[in-house]
């Protein structure tokens, strides 16, 4: 990786922790400068704008979620059960400690954005699409679901881990996220 590409990188990286934590709109472009002791001029060279900088935050989220979550567990080799389980112990993990008074940043992005700009809700969509998409053809796989209803099973199952999220960000505990895991697991896998 150049060194060009590493800076532009490292702007994403700490946008993308203060967003997460104070949310788009209410993040400036000074907040990210102030954050990573970037100056002006390193900041502009690569971003015209903050919206471009947002855009790439989303973009970083949804290659590293799919390349987690999509590719590393549910288009793996093992069992199809396995991977829906490995799936929902996935996201236990992932929002434990400061991630949980943090959220999804899927879900506090589309929440915050969708109404007021296509092009997050957009990627944010397709994103969750995706996520569905495998979701599903893995639960055909484990014989969980059949053609028809398959896709809405995956979308309720995303639903409710999302929900759960946005639970446990409020009460700031992940006990929502463990509950709601615990029973897909008993409704999956019963």
């Amino acid at each position: 990786m150049n060194k060009g590409t590493l800076a532009k990188e490292e702007i994403v990286s700490i946008a993308a922790d203060v967003i997460r934590s104070k949310g788009y709109q209410a993040t400036s472009v000074n907040d990210i400068l102030v954050a990573g002791d970037i100056g002006k001029g390193k900041f502009f060279h690569y971003f015209k704008t903050k919206h471009d900088l947002g855009i790439a935050v989303v973009d970083r989220y949804i290659d590293t979620w799919k390349t987690n979550m999509i590719e590393g567990i549910l288009q793996t080799d093992s069992s199809a059960d396995l991977r829906i389980q490995h799936m929902l112990e996935e996201t236990i993990e992932s929002f434990q400690d400061s991630n949980v008074r943090k959220g999804c940043p899927f879900g506090n992005l589309a929440i915050e954005m969708s109404e007021h700009d296509a092009s997050f809700r957009k990627r944010i969509e397709s994103f969750f699409h995706e996520w569905a998409l495998a979701l599903s053809e893995t639960l055909m796989e484990a014989e969980l679901a059949t053609p028809k209803d398959a896709y809405e099973y995956a979308e309720h199952i995303i639903s409710s881990i999302e929900g759960s999220i946005l639970m446990a960000k409020v009460k700031q505990t992940s006990k929502p996220i463990e509950n709601t895991i615990f029973h897909l697991k008993k409704t999956l896998f019963h």
